[in-house]
């Protein structure tokens, strides 16, 4: 036995030997064999379980695997390599098309539209709405391969630069391989990664489209990086979280050479008017907490001369004293703009609205601010409301309104329409007037009041009362009396009406005698007007209107302590009534 037993063992160092160098050759085959293929690295589970293999997830993994491992293991690995790809290409995910892989990447992301951006100066959030999601970017390269062979090669998913380390800025530069929208609204927290971003994108000044810089004292300096000239740039927006007496920026901003610059945002950061940066503007956005914006308004008006091509012009609270008399022969004609938005004093936007002359009909939203005596205040109104209706009917035909929106705590709000509907009372606009005058009043009175008759009411053919409250006789004289409104075909009244109020409406031959729908929002069916309920009083005077023309449509709604025996008595006198189903008593459905 242990002749035997010697005799088998004997050889066995030189078989030893022989298999070590086999194997060493089969190891040097399979790796010529598998270099440049992208597999994954497969090792036995068991030396006794033949060719049934795993997948190695760990990189470290990899490294240890050094066991030798048959030619049949290694083509295993490959078939099963194969048969997975073939099956991830039939899958739908990977089969879509490049078009609409591209459109499910800009969903995604959801980046921000430059219109969103310049749209959104106002905003408190303003930063945090325009940061791209990053984690989306990187979520989506790692689907699949294709996904990310398409995500990698489209430009438009990377060409917007946020704020971030510097190898990811680095890498969406190369790969947006283009027009570049650089974004900076980020936290103060991340000074650091802003100032390198900012560096990174200096060396790309001639592919910059878009700039929005958030700034603050410490980063008014890095604009200076900034000085050699954007031939290209078409946006830039520059917002301070506060107004600050800063030196100015232009001469030092891309050296004053913005050639191609289209749109200006800037919130509590100073341009002089006379900069060159105005020139060529299509947008331009101003805003500022500040209540005097240094300067000369003859300069603002000056500079408007030079923004033919103007189409939004949004001023709040930028506009600066009229320090000097403007001759009554300056006057500034913006024959594109499509939309004009001030916030101010009331004789500063009289002074600009006495040198404009807007033909295109834009849409005109003032929100006026007063800060002299009342006497004075009154003279600035009048002139006011005359400039607002002298504008309305600038250039070749008049463009009425036909929507009226009358907030009496706010101001008012108005219409025009171009455009036919199959609505007969609500039909689409192209144009909006939109007067704030919520800070225009004297011991709780609006002060606007005697000068609303100045507006041509003539062709309105939608009429809302916002805020009406109890109106005494004199308001409503005042407001009312004598208005000419007879093309108005439905009109919306919300609040709690006096019995002034609607004494002036009903019988509605002499207020409103075109009207079909009337509409009562938030109005109280309770209360007591001069000892009678709201109930009877409505209902009365319902009645009297029947005697000549039945109002055709009565619409209640969000109307308390509304009841089936209320509904039923206005229904006599009206052609159809509509209610809110949750607000009547004994849940009777509504019509």
């Amino acid at each position: 036995m242990g002749v035997l037993n010697s005799r088998v063992q004997e050889p066995a160092p030189a078989l030893a030997e022989d298999d070590e160098d086999e194997q060493e050759q089969e190891q040097e085959q399979e790796q010529e064999e598998s270099e440049g293929a992208e597999c994954p690295r497969w090792e036995r589970t068991s030396p006794h379980q033949g060719p049934t293999v795993r997948l190695i997830d760990s990189h470290q993994a990899i490294q240890r695997d050094v066991a030798p491992r048959p030619r049949i293991v290694f083509a295993c690995e490959l078939f099963v390599y194969s048969i997975k790809r073939r099956y991830n290409a039939s899958l739908p995910a990977v089969r879509l098309p490049i078009e609409i892989l591209t459109t499910i990447f800009e969903f995604a992301v959801n980046k921000p539209s430059t219109d969103h951006l310049v749209d959104n100066l106002g905003n408190e959030a303003f930063g945090l709405c325009l940061l791209p999601s990053l984690r989306s970017q990187a979520h989506l390269t790692h689907v699949c391969h294709r996904w990310r062979e398409v995500a990698l090669g489209y430009s438009r998913l990377w060409n917007t630069i946020a704020t971030g380390p510097a190898d990811y800025v680095s890498s969406a530069i190369s790969r947006a391989r283009g027009d570049l929208e650089v974004n900076l609204l980020s936290s103060p927290r991340l000074l650091a990664l802003e100032v390198t971003t900012l560096a990174l994108a200096l060396r790309h000044t001639h592919q910059i489209r878009t700039l929005a810089i958030s700034l603050d004292c410490n980063r008014v300096g890095a604009l200076s990086a900034f000085s050699q000239p954007a031939p290209f740039l078409q946006t830039l927006v520059l917002l301070h979280s506060s107004y600050t007496r800063q030196p100015l920026l232009e001469p030092v901003l891309f050296s004053g050479i913005t050639p191609s610059l289209r749109r200006l945002c800037l919130r509590n950061v100073y341009f002089s008017w006379t900069s060159s940066i105005f020139r060529n503007l299509t947008t331009l956005r101003i805003s500022t907490t500040s209540a005097d914006y240094p300067g000369q308004l003859s300069d603002t008006i000056a500079a408007l001369q030079q923004m033919s091509s103007l189409e939004i012009l949004s001023l709040r609270h930028a506009l600066p004293r009229a320090t000097q008399e403007i001759p009554s022969s300056t006057i500034t004609t913006l024959a594109s703009l499509r939309h004009l938005e001030v916030q101010d004093q009331v004789d500063r936007c009289v002074e600009l609205l006495a040198h404009l002359t807007l033909p295109n009909y834009p849409s005109l939203q003032f929100s006026l601010h007063n800060s002299r005596p009342v006497e004075v205040l009154r003279v600035d109104l009048y002139r006011f409301f005359r400039l607002i209706n002298q504008r309305l009917h600038d250039g070749e035909t008049t463009s009425p309104l036909c929507r009226l929106t009358l907030d009496l705590m706010g101001g008012l709000s108005g219409y025009t329409t171009r455009s036919s509907s199959t609505n007969p009372f609500l039909k689409e606009s192209d144009r909006h007037l939109s007067l704030g005058l919520s800070s225009i009043t004297d011991d709780n009175r609006p002060q606007w009041l005697s000068q609303f008759r100045m507006i041509s009411t003539k062709n309105i053919r939608s009429l809302r009362f916002e805020n009406v409250g109890d109106l005494d006789g004199p308001t409503v004289q005042a407001l009312l009396a004598g208005t000419a409104l007879p093309s108005v075909v439905e009109c919306t009244i919300s609040g709690n009406v006096s019995f002034a109020f609607l004494s002036w409406l009903l019988p509605l031959q002499h207020s409103v005698p075109s009207l079909q729908s009337l509409t009562f929002t938030g109005m109280s069916m309770n209360r007591n007007v001069c000892g009678f309920t709201i109930q009877l009083c409505l209902e009365t005077l319902l009645a009297s209107q029947a005697r000549h023309r039945p109002l055709e449509r009565l619409v209640l709604r969000n109307c308390p302590g509304l009841t089936l025996l209320m509904a039923c008595g206005f229904e006599k006198h009206v052609g159809q009534v509509v209610w809110d189903e949750d607000m009547i008593d004994f849940g009777l459905s509504p019509r």
